[in-house]
């Protein structure tokens, strides 16, 4: 009796969209946290992608082509895009978000270190769904202020240390710096990163609606691992953030 192949999962590169919430800068009027948030799918599903922007723009009112930008939508467009992005389940989403304030005055200050660090945390994340023939290359917003080859010189020096990065997950060139008008897909990570930050701006007791939403879609790992290690990174990870955001072991 002959038996039916087995045919292997496709096995496709993929592709991670950063873009940050906040500034990284720690002013008086600064923000309290700074945000990266990554929209990560496989190659072989990026017309899906389009695809979701463009049911974006329909429930939030747009015209075909329309930039969308989360802050501002007005609140009834916001919950439709959060609601949307979350229904697209092959997708995953990454956050990064650092409260600026409890870190201590090491060097972070220094312009574009915050951001490189929340990069490299963010990429680190992202390198655990790589692998040798599904490398993840990542496409990030551009930062004000961030010189041509800074990150290749950064991410060239990161490959020397001892770090918990899986390069052989990640593209073997350092993250690609871009904007909405060449890499349109950005539009989806900030809807993904605004909708994070915003559950960070206030202490609340329970989980903050566009958090909730975008739940199921928060990269979990592997079976009883934290979320927190792997698809909403919160530093510090500490008794104050826990306090301050008691939701964090709910999610």
């Amino acid at each position: 009796m002959s038996h039916p192949k087995e045919h292997p999962p496709v096995v496709s590169p993929k592709s991670a969209f950063v873009d940050e919430s906040g500034d990284p800068n720690r002013l008086a009027k600064s923000s309290l946290f700074f945000a990266l948030g990554a929209v990560l799918l496989n190659d072989a599903d990026l017309p899906r992608a389009y695809e979701l922007l463009d049911a974006i723009r329909r429930v939030t009112g747009r015209q075909a082509g329309h930039r969308l930008h989360f802050n501002s939508m007005k609140p009834a467009h916001r919950e439709a895009a959060v609601a949307t992005l979350s229904q697209a389940e092959f997708i995953t989403i990454v956050g990064v978000l650092i409260n600026k304030s409890a870190l201590a005055a090491d060097g972070l200050d220094e312009r574009n270190r915050m951001y490189r660090y929340s990069l490299r945390l963010m990429q680190e994340r992202l390198s655990w769904h790589g692998a040798p023939a599904s490398r993840v290359s990542t496409h990030a917003a551009h930062m004000v202020g961030m010189q041509k080859g800074e990150l290749a010189t950064y991410f060239d020096l990161l490959r020397r240390q001892r770090t918990r990065t899986n390069w052989r997950g990640l593209a073997t060139t350092a993250p690609h710096i871009t904007n909405e008008n060449s890499q349109p897909l950005l539009q989806l990570a900030d809807i993904a990163v605004s909708a994070m930050a915003q559950a960070f701006r206030t202490a609340s007791d329970s989980t903050p609606p566009f958090l909730a939403t975008l739940a199921p879609r928060l990269s979990r790992g592997p079976a009883g691992a934290k979320l927190s290690t792997y698809g909403l990174k919160v530093l510090p990870s500490n008794a104050a953030t826990h306090e301050r955001f008691p939701w964090l072991s709910t999610l």
